[in-house]
């Protein structure tokens, strides 16, 4: 992990390396952003490992890590992680997350939420975009982490101005 985010801060802009680690130090104003959404039970680990499908249903399985908080949550953490796996670009995954969760989250939550996503994983897509053995990996990799900070440098910019 000490690795991924050293390699974060080589890769990105200075201001989001800054604001990411600023926000791991003292989580304060990230938590009040998120607490102003509604809070709902969340998975906490909305990854496919820990999903199962019917025919009409997904039945989430492994609750070790549930939590109350923003829905947006679980929907983001799950755009990070397994959004190569579906059938929609990454944008598309991302809006129908947001039009999920739009009843129960504001937009300043919405944001915060997507900022956290940056926090929670960039050290991963970092390292991978530069260690992985395999280099379309490696570029897969990058891009997302490129776009990714493109998000959350869009989500800071609305909420700071």
């Amino acid at each position: 992990m000490r690795h991924g985010w050293e390699r974060f801060a080589e890769l990105v802009p200075a201001a989001i390396a800054d604001a990411v680690f600023a926000t791991l130090r003292d989580p304060a104003r990230l938590v009040a952003a998120l607490g102003t959404a509604l809070a709902t039970l969340c998975h906490g680990d909305a990854w496919l490992v820990n999903m199962a499908l019917t025919s009409d249903e997904v039945v989430l399985l492994d609750w070790a890590l549930a939590t109350r908080g923003p829905a947006s949550i679980d929907l983001v953490a799950f755009a990070v992680g397994c959004a190569s796996h579906v059938d929609l670009p990454r944008e598309g995954v991302l809006a129908a997350a947001r039009e999920a969760c739009r009843p129960l989250v504001d937009d300043p939550a919405w944001d915060a939420t997507v900022f956290w996503a940056l926090c929670e994983l960039g050290w991963n897509k970092a390292l991978d975009a530069t260690t992985h053995a395999d280099p379309a990996q490696r570029a897969a990799a990058a891009a997302e982490l490129a776009w990714w900070v493109e998000q959350a440098d869009a989500a800071l910019s609305r909420n700071t101005a």
